[in-house]
């Protein structure tokens, strides 16, 4: 992308990470950032607002209320 700084990769960056997420399954997005270095994943999860319990339905503990 020849970005100048930081400031301008991070956004252009994260952009393009929830453009492919909202296109994904739970399931699938899930999958994929298994994939990604701690960085590049943390972008594509953070403000995931899907439930986290439909990751694991027959084996999740998590409350309904925890996203």
């Amino acid at each position: 992308m020849h970005l100048e700084t930081d400031n301008l990769t991070f956004p252009a960056v994260q952009g393009v990470l929830q453009a492919f997420h909202r296109r994904l399954t739970a399931q699938q997005a899930f999958d994929f950032a298994q994939v990604l270095p701690s960085v590049l994943r943390a972008l594509f999860v953070a403000d995931w607002t899907a439930e986290a319990t439909a990751l694991r339905p027959h084996h999740s503990l998590t409350l309904p209320n925890c996203v």
